[in-house]
């Protein structure tokens, strides 16, 4: 088993407020029709869902994107979301 350096363990300090900062919208608007809401955290869930929506609909955004860096693969951690658009849900 291996201790941890001092060094070390102020990266991981940092990369653990790093994360819990990033939980919250640090977001871009790109030529201003795409909303970016950056995050790391363990999973998307339906929350951020609802948080990306009102986001749009108070900015005027007709387009959101969330991106989650605390995943293997990067594909992983993108949702894309349109305002005002009713999507199915099938069963």
């Amino acid at each position: 088993m291996t201790s941890l350096t001092t060094e070390d363990a102020e990266r991981a300090e940092t990369m653990k407020n790093f994360n819990e900062l990033t939980e919250a919208i640090i977001g871009a608007a790109m030529d201003g029709t795409i909303l970016l809401e950056i995050k790391a955290i363990e999973s998307l869930l339906p929350i951020h869902d609802a948080q990306l929506l009102s986001y749009l609909k108070l900015g005027g955004w007709k387009i959101g994107l969330s991106i989650n860096f605390n995943v293997e693969l990067l594909k992983n951690g993108l949702r894309r979301r349109v305002f005002g658009l009713v999507e199915e849900v099938i069963l």
